[in-house]
């Protein structure tokens, strides 16, 4: 038997003894540097902030134009005229023949369900008519796009006296005939539509008549109730297209101008065109109803004969510079070009927007 031990020669090695702990040296303190590291962190923070503020302060300064707050406050009267104009409208409805016709269109309904099957059976022979109709016309026009090549061949064949110019005025009758075949059928398919249509409306025609009568009757209140809600879709919405930055996107807060045709100015070897831009403030220059409201959204006078599109002077067309003079491009009250009437405007401006020449 062997003495040897097992597995001797694979001695697991002896643990290292654990190295002496030095302490680290105080790198801020120990003077080969020309800055301390934690200063560098305070003025790279420093440095942010004012980064930061001064971008958000470029942002606002750029966001919170003049035109702006007065667009916003021509939107605030448009809501308060819409508001207005929907209280007369709902003053005048008539509420008694609304619920007039209210009952009708209920007895109305109760007489389709009891003619339901003569209802589905007249709709079923309108579409039928309608399918037929389509297959007709589509032959009709194709069969009129043969007569039309046939006809200006036989137009030159006739023209230059070829020698098959019978051939081809036989071949063309033919086309003719078939052509005036698809268009008889047509007319009779559209007779036929017409009085599959009238036999429907012995049926809905009393619930037709209610419903258009009840829609003529709410028209004017659902106009302006359109009309409100496109004024003002709610303060969120507003808000979040009209923020900075989100602006770009679908902002109702934007400038507005008009390049006017065949008007420019003359620079130096070049042509710039005129481009209108005082609708940008003057919102209601063109709308009727604001002939009492203060300036910068009067009516303008005559609309019948300035700035409307049906007058002699479209804004599309004439602009306001043209006849107003001033600088086209500026949306600010001061680079505009406005000019006082008298010496109290005058003071007014210089204390109101600083105004000078």
């Amino acid at each position: 038997m062997s003495t040897e031990i097992p597995n001797e020669g694979h001695k697991k090695p002896p643990i290292p003894t654990p190295a002496k702990k030095v302490p680290a040296m105080n790198i801020e303190r120990r003077g080969d540097r020309l800055y301390q590291v934690i200063n560098l962190h305070k003025w790279f923070a420093i440095s942010s902030l004012l980064l930061f503020i001064f971008t958000a302060a470029m942002v606002w300064v750029d966001y919170a134009r003049q035109w702006k707050g007065y667009q916003r406050q021509f939107n605030r009267m448009q809501i308060e005229k819409a508001n207005q104009d929907k209280a007369k409208a709902s003053a005048s409805f008539d509420r008694a023949k609304f619920d007039q016709l209210a009952a009708q269109l209920k007895q109305a309904d109760a007489q389709m369900q009891q003619h339901e099957a003569d209802i589905k059976q007249a709709q079923k022979k309108i579409d039928d008519i309608k399918a037929k109709f389509y297959g007709v016309n589509q032959n009709f026009q194709f069969q009129k796009a043969k007569y039309d090549a046939k006809k200006y061949e036989y137009d030159e064949a006739f023209a230059h006296k070829a020698a098959n110019v019978n051939k081809v005025k036989a071949e063309l009758d033919e086309i003719g005939k078939q052509m005036d075949g698809y268009a008889a059928q047509r007319d009779q398919l559209t007779l036929d539509q017409r009085a599959a249509e009238a036999e429907l409306n012995k049926y809905v025609g009393a619930r037709n008549e209610a419903q258009k009568a009840q829609a003529d009757l709410s028209t004017e209140y659902n106009r302006t109730q359109t009309r409100l809600n496109t004024l003002n879709p709610g303060l969120i919405i507003n808000s979040f297209r009209n923020a900075p930055v989100l602006d770009m996107l679908n902002a109702s807060e934007k400038v507005q101008q008009v390049i006017l045709p065949n008007l420019y100015y003359d620079h130096p070897f070049k042509q710039i065109p005129r481009v209108d831009r005082c609708k940008t403030c003057h919102q209601g220059i063109d709308v009727k109803g604001f002939e009492s409201a203060p300036q910068p959204f009067t009516t303008h006078p005559n609309l019948d004969l300035y700035l409307a599109a049906s007058s002699p002077h479209p804004t599309e067309s004439f602009g306001c510079t043209s006849c107003h003079a001033g600088l086209d491009r500026a949306v600010d009250f001061n680079t505009a070009g406005h000019t006082p009437h008298d010496e109290k405007q005058r003071e007014d401006w210089a204390k109101k927007y600083k105004w000078g020449e």
